[in-house]
């Protein structure tokens, strides 16, 4: 049975979906956030909260809704890192095995994809915090 990755379907899921790939060939801890806790009290730190925040990637809530306005100009914004981040991982993608043209079909496709959003797309961040 083939192994399916969520979100692959999506060409911004394809090129997340090689980043990590790539991120995980060289041994880095694509799974960090597993292990703050411990990491930020081995710092000293206390009180230590972590949560999920989704954000939006561009304009994908209606402007009547609450907080609509706001949360597209959150979107606006994490729309030009997302397009600015997927420029930055050729080395790495490419340095794991994928080829330079499969890359840049995924790296065009991606942009043009998170430019133009189509559907709505949300980030995950897993946010820490604590107290020293």
């Amino acid at each position: 049975m083939e192994k399916r990755v969520i979100g692959t379907e999506s060409w911004f899921g394809k090129w997340c979906s090689a980043l990590r790939h790539g991120l995980a060939s060289r041994g880095a801890g694509v799974n960090a956030a597993n292990g703050l806790n411990e990491m930020i009290a081995e710092q000293g730190f206390g009180s230590i909260q972590q949560r999920d925040v989704w954000m939006p990637i561009g304009p994908c809530f209606p402007e009547g809704m609450a907080d609509g306005a706001r949360l597209n100009l959150v979107g606006e914004f994490m729309r030009e890192n997302v397009k600015a981040f997927i420029q930055v991982g050729r080395d790495l993608i490419i340095g794991s095995g994928m080829a330079s043209d499969e890359y840049d079909t995924i790296v065009h496709e991606a942009t043009k994809e998170v430019h133009d959003i189509t559907f709505p797309m949300l980030l995950r961040l897993h946010c820490v915090t604590a107290r020293k």
